[in-house]
């Protein structure tokens, strides 16, 4: 694995994180990743996911457990 490729996956574990745990917008979770273009992070993260964020978001939200 590369250098990059090794920071683009602990990046993403942290999107991930955040994604499910706080109530940052995508676009504040970008930036705290360092990705200075929120429409380069939800490409990247399409790429892990096969998933938007926001989907990701709504999809693994903890109010879809008690529905």
């Amino acid at each position: 694995v590369t250098i990059i490729k090794y920071m683009q996956n602990n990046k993403m574990a942290i999107a991930i994180k955040y994604l499910l745990y706080s109530n940052k917008t995508v676009g504040e979770i970008s930036s705290l990743l360092g990705y200075s273009d929120v429409s380069h992070f939800n490409h990247i993260f399409k790429e892990y996911y096969k998933t938007s964020p926001l989907k990701f978001r709504r999809d693994n939200s903890k109010d879809n457990y008690y529905k």
